[in-house]
């Protein structure tokens, strides 16, 4: 499998997420995008011009759960992610596709990246799960927009969800993932002056499920910001991104993301 890497600014952002986080995410943590991937699909397949074997990036591709359902819909995927781990739970996940062209992965910042040459003309752009909330700098989130408005084609889509407030209180919290397998302690705090939230997550999981009592720690801190309805559309009429005229399909989707708690946006490139 070759990875593209591009090197990460180390930003107060900046997220390690190591091995045994990546298998707990993979395991525990991917219920959002599960839930929105057919809706997704759905909206992108109800568009004209975005048809099988085109190219579609994955900004913040996780273990590649997204990914994988727009492959099996027809569409070819640049899966982008600052976490080697994730990338290869991502890797294994997607390997055929890989090894036949349809997927690459790009281990890099999500403001911050080049595709590889094989990566052609982009119909359509993901981001996921709250991923640009991890952007906290106002800056780093327009260059989002500003790769996406240059990348996309004429009528090309960029579909992404932001934390909603509320979803942002829930951090105010402690959480215990306690099983037979592992032993997870979430302990959160949302910052309502600044409208950012930071969750460290702790714990250890099994490092080999075959061998009992040989554990793998990790701790991990996760920063997440509110972006106000007013900022996001600034930026995308500066960019010259605009609302996607409704569909069943975008419906459909807006009331799942709704229902998870975040915004959704669907924008489109004229």
């Amino acid at each position: 499998m070759t990875t593209t890497t591009v090197p990460s600014p180390a930003l107060s952002e900046a997220l390690s997420y190591g091995a045994a986080f990546a298998e707990f995410y993979d395991q525990n943590l991917t219920n959002f995008v599960r839930s929105v991937a057919a809706p997704i699909c759905g909206v992108l397949a109800g568009r004209s011009g975005i048809g099988n074997g085109q190219w579609v990036v994955d900004l913040g591709c996780g273990t590649g759960v997204l990914a994988s359902a727009l492959l099996r819909q027809g569409w070819r995927v640049a899966c982008i992610d600052r976490s080697p781990a994730m990338l290869d739970i991502a890797g294994a996940r997607l390997r055929e596709a890989i090894q036949i062209g349809d997927a690459v992965l790009v281990e890099g910042d999500i403001a911050s990246f080049a595709l590889p040459g094989e990566v052609g003309e982009v119909v359509a752009v993901t981001a996921t799960d709250g991923v640009l909330g991890h952007l906290l700098e106002v800056d780093r989130f327009r260059q989002v927009f500003d790769w996406v408005g240059a990348r996309l084609v004429p009528g090309g889509v960029f579909i992404f969800d932001l934390y909603t407030l509320r979803s942002l209180f829930e951090f105010n919290n402690v959480y215990v993932f306690d099983t037979a397998d592992e032993l997870i302690v979430g302990r959160g705090l949302f910052d309502s002056a600044g409208g950012v939230a930071t969750m460290v997550l702790s714990g250890c999981v099994p490092a080999d499920p075959t061998v009992a009592s040989n554990w793998a720690r990790f701790n991990e801190v996760i920063r997440a910001r509110h972006w106000e309805e007013d900022v996001v559309g600034e930026v995308l009429s500066s960019r010259g991104l605009g609302l996607a005229p409704a569909t069943p399909e975008s419906i459909h989707l807006c009331e799942a993301v709704s229902e998870l708690e975040r915004r959704q946006y669907i924008v489109e490139k004229p």
